[in-house]
């Protein structure tokens, strides 16, 4: 398998392209440099990537699909796609492990959905969730486009049905809640942080725990959640409110390290367990760390907040996408249209239901 990053260096006086292969799954990598004939940098780099993809394409036109699959997360590499490839790999590769990409289609894999029920079925005494069955599925149409369309490695594969797509969760905290949870997390301090930082940010969980002090400034009262952008999802630069700026001046002069959310001098990789244990002593249901960037929109939306706003706020790349999932949450959202169905102008004459009860159906 061709890693598929490779590198253009100089060597002896002249420009050399590098990259590393392995023949089989667990062998170690092998390096394969090859000299160029350009005499410039930007010839260099064409050429290497003529020669690259051209070796790519003739060791992938024999590759596994398993094979492909590691091709794809190593092209991935740092994205968040490559942790889904890792995850669902556990089950997606051993069940393909003979196939070839053009064997795979519907009869495939609805073998593999079958297996994959009753294995998880026997772990943990449930089916699995129709979010991790789709994950599954859609990972493997996207390594075999992937194949095709970028690697040309492939003929163009065979349609895959997805399965059904669970409905999104429109699960948001009304202000009780969110008192209820933020008393709770008092006691658990590096946790109230987070949380407070989640719903006055409206930013994702993972931005807020790679947040560092230096892009909070005080002065301009500002947090600029935009911390390496390459290869993640869009992010905003947004001001702070009295009541954020409150908490993290005081919490700021506790700090031990240059991450605004630390525990014990350490940076933390994910507040799962300290989030849950908050969420059960508040004794709310169904409440993850993502529901506060929903709640924060929600709220935003249902006190005025212009659509454009609030997709500037969250940081999406596209207003249709805030639009797609909260303008139904805006007070005058479809009044106009209820009010072109009114057909009852003028007709305010009193009713009398005193003969409802003895009046039958023809």
């Amino acid at each position: 398998m061709i890693s598929t990053h490779y590198e253009v260096g100089r060597l002896k006086g002249r420009y050399v392209v590098t990259w590393y292969e392995t023949q089989r799954e667990g062998a170690p990598k092998k390096r394969r440099r090859f000299r160029l004939n350009a005499t410039r940098r930007q010839d260099a780099l064409l050429e290497a990537k003529r020669l690259y993809e051209s070796r790519v394409r003739d060791n992938s036109q024999s590759a596994s699909f398993n094979a492909l699959w590691d091709m794809y997360s190593d092209y991935l590499k740092g994205r968040p796609t490559e942790k889904d490839l890792e995850n669902s790999g556990k089950c997606v590769k051993p069940f393909f492990q003979n196939y070839g990409p053009m064997e795979i289609d519907n009869i495939a894999v609805e073998g593999y959905l079958k297996e994959r029920k009753e294995r998880f079925h026997e772990r943990f005494g449930r089916a699995p969730s129709r979010a991790t069955l789709y994950k599954d599925v859609n990972l493997i149409k996207s390594v075999l486009n992937w194949a095709h369309k970028e690697l040309r490695a492939i003929p163009e594969p065979r349609y895959i049905r997805l399965p059904e797509k669970a409905e999104p969760k429109d699960r948001y905290l009304d202000l009780n809640e969110i008192d209820a949870l933020l008393k709770s997390a008092r006691k658990i301090p590096h946790i109230y942080v987070a949380i407070a930082l989640m719903l006055g940010t409206a930013g994702r969980v993972g931005a807020i725990l790679e947040l560092t002090w230096d892009s909070v400034n005080f002065e301009t009262r500002t947090i600029d959640l935009r911390v390496d952008l390459e290869n993640k999802k869009p992010r905003a630069k947004v001001p702070m409110n009295d009541g954020l700026c409150n908490i993290l001046m005081q919490w700021r002069s506790t700090a031990t390290t240059r991450y605004v959310v630390e525990f014990r001098g350490k940076r933390l990789g994910s507040i799962k367990k300290g989030f849950a244990s908050v969420v059960r002593d508040a004794k709310l249901n169904d409440v993850s760390p993502h529901i506060m960037r929903h709640t924060a929109a929600v709220h935003m939306v249902v006190n005025g907040s212009s659509m454009e706003k609030v997709s500037s706020y969250l940081g999406h790349s596209s207003l249709s996408v805030t639009r797609k999932v909260y303008a139904r949450h805006r007070p005058d959202h479809l009044r106009e249209e209820a009010e072109k169905l009114d057909f009852f102008d003028g007709d305010f004459a009193p009713l009398d239901f005193s003969d409802f009860d003895r009046i039958t159906e023809n």
